[in-house]
């Protein structure tokens, strides 16, 4: 055995222990049904029918995610959700193991290993099905093996670089935000690679070859998957150009960028949010440690302190800084949340090194280090502490929205929604549970995309969408007004200020969580037996979500916007109700208000 295994094996059990207890912890308290935290319920979707989600298409999560969803226990959701928390338990496993590679110490591993644990966003985003949970894994995973190769003599490390090649290779073919840890991972084992490699071209086409060799076979999965035509195919991929076109993110202005549009606040707004974010999540006294651990790297190992830097730097702050990611509502700061979780793996590890700091400082002395023992056991505590509300166990409000947002409407109906959550809890009920039966839905502001356009036009061949190609959200009127004589059709409200033109030529009325349109000069007969019939059973709790007793994420949280829908829902109800002269109905829907939302809509 290597000194590096020899030293490896002292921690390896104790990091085993670890990510055992934190993957019992986060399985007990996983969503156990549809969350829309997220794209989590679209990613659902796509593991169930192994289908392709948005761009860049994920393939290596929706692979994995296709295999747990097979797994017979328990909700088909809560097995996808179950990767999150393999996921991150793995990456607290592999946080310990690079802290103990540059620190020597199971004391400081095992706290960085706890710190990242049991962060308070580390830990909400393992109870939902993300992507960023694999990407912390591989981040994690590829800091433990470079801070190992740098240690090892180079006759030593060109097996472990062939590792380290096929893991960023598997990295940047999930999650292109790996790129944000690359510059900090190159510094680590640019040298060993130098020193390992030199002028034999042999050894260097070999670590080409590795690095290639996984991001060719998750694009040849990407193509697989989109060739059994599932109900969700991002891009409809079918030949090189389409995939060009996925994985460049070609819908989202192309050339990788996430986010290639003007900034709605500026980039030290974002910087101070995630500031907030990681204070809330780490604490005070982590993120102190985590500064002190990255000076004293700095000092007495430069490489491994730039590293540590570089990574924190870019993967927070800088990351921030550069994407135009809402945070001004509560909703808008909880997704921007999901992706704090990388920049939690160095920041960690940097933690695990100001614990080693903290103990050489100690002594020996055996007063001191019962003291330090207290205060460590105090810090546990307060991280418990911080986290304890983090549980989605009982959470079904996304399944509740889903279910209330659809099986109510009419059959043979046209649904119009907008927004990733609705429409991703549409397409989980349509594509996987199987319950939309002849109702046709769409999110009318994705017909501008040709693929899609193409997609529903195959799919809905009876379905007349009066225009051929380019802008469709503001043209929503003209599909309502194409297809209003021949199905119901039901839109989300807030398509009326997206299209200010379904107000002018359309009547409607509330109808569950949407609104049913009507043409000018309705019957009113029917116009008001639809809108009872709602009324009342809204009125009366009869449907999943009204008046039940939901809990919501922990916050901040997108969960709001569900709550808002149904409030909405409800002034909507009983405004109308109200003016139709139904007084004690409308006195039944007022009660399970809580707060003054938006109206829309009139008689």
């Amino acid at each position: 055995m290597t000194m590096g295994g020899h030293r490896a094996s002292r921690i390896a059990p104790f990091a085993a222990v670890l990510a055992a207890f934190f993957f019992v912890l986060y399985a007990w308290r996983l969503a156990p049904d549809l969350s829309l935290l997220g794209d989590s319920a679209e990613l659902v979707t796509a593991s169930a029918l192994w289908g392709v989600p948005h761009a860049p298409g994920y393939p290596v999560f929706t692979l994995v995610g296709h295999l747990f969803a097979s797994i017979p226990i328990y909700s088909l959701p809560w097995r996808v959700h179950l990767t999150s928390a393999l996921f991150h338990a793995g990456a607290v496993a592999a946080t310990a193991l690079a802290t103990f590679a540059i620190t020597k110490s199971r004391i400081a591993a095992l706290a960085a290993g706890f710190a990242l644990g049991i962060a308070r966003s580390f830990f909400l985003g393992s109870l939902y099905a993300e992507v960023f949970a694999l990407n912390d894994l591989f981040t994690a995973c590829l800091f433990a093996l470079a801070f190992q190769i740098r240690q090892r003599a180079a006759s030593q490390a060109h097996h472990a670089l062939l590792g380290f090649a096929f893991g960023a290779g598997l990295a940047f073919a999930h999650h292109l935000m790996f790129a944000l840890a690359a510059p900090a991972l190159a510094i680590l084992v640019v040298r060993p690679m130098l020193a390992s490699s030199g002028t034999d071209a042999r050894r260097w086409l070999e670590l080409l070859a590795a690095f290639a060799l996984p991001f060719l076979l998750s694009l040849a999965l990407i193509v697989l998957s989109a060739a059994r035509s599932p109900e969700l195919s991002w891009g409809d991929v079918h030949d090189v150009q389409s995939l060009w076109h996925l994985v460049t993110r070609g819908d989202y202005g192309g050339l990788f960028s996430p986010v290639r549009r003007a900034s709605v606040e500026p980039g030290l707004v974002r910087v101070n949010a995630l500031a907030g974010l990681l204070v809330a999540s780490l604490g005070a006294v982590t993120l102190l440690g985590a500064a002190i651990g990255v000076f004293d790297r700095l000092v007495h190992s430069p490489v491994a302190g730039a590293s540590l830097l570089l990574a924190i730097a870019f993967s927070g702050p800088v990351f921030a800084w550069a994407n135009a990611i809402d945070t001004s509502s509560e909703e808008a700061l909880a997704y921007f949340e999901r992706f704090t979780t990388m920049c939690h793996v160095p920041l960690a590890i940097a933690f695990g090194v100001g614990v080693a700091c903290a103990r050489t400082a100690v002594g020996t002395h055996q007063s001191s280090r019962a003291t330090a023992a207290l205060l460590l056991l105090g810090w546990c505590v307060l991280g418990v502490r911080r986290a304890g509300d983090v549980d989605l166990h009982d959470n079904r409000r996304g399944l509740a929205f889903a279910h209330d947002l659809l099986l109510s409407t009419p059959d043979r109906s046209l649904v119009l929604l907008t927004g990733d959550g609705p429409s991703d809890a549409a397409l989980y009920v349509c594509a996987v549970e199987r319950r939309c039966g002849d109702r046709i839905v769409l999110s009318p502001g994705t017909l501008s995309m040709p693929w899609k356009m193409a997609q529903v036009r195959k799919r809905y061949p009876d379905l007349h969408i009066p225009w051929a190609s380019g802008p469709a959200l503001r043209r929503t009127a003209d599909l309502v007004a194409s297809e209003l004589g021949r199905r119901p059709v039901l839109v989300a409200a807030e398509l009326f200020d997206k299209d200010p033109d379904l107000s002018r030529r359309f009547e409607r009325s509330p109808s569950g969580l949407l609104l049913r349109i009507w043409p000018p000069h309705p019957r009113e007969r029917d116009r008001r037996a639809a809108f009872l019939a709602s009324a009342r059973a809204m009125a009366m709790g009869d449907c999943e979500g009204c008046r039940a007793p939901l809990s919501s994420a922990p916050h901040p949280s997108q969960d709001v916007e569900i709550g808002r829908a149904y409030e909405a829902a409800y002034l909507n109800h009983a405004r109308t109700a109200s003016l139709l002269g139904e007084v004690e109905l409308a006195g039944l829907l007022k009660a399970p208000m809580r707060e003054t939302g938006e109206t829309i809509g009139d008689w």
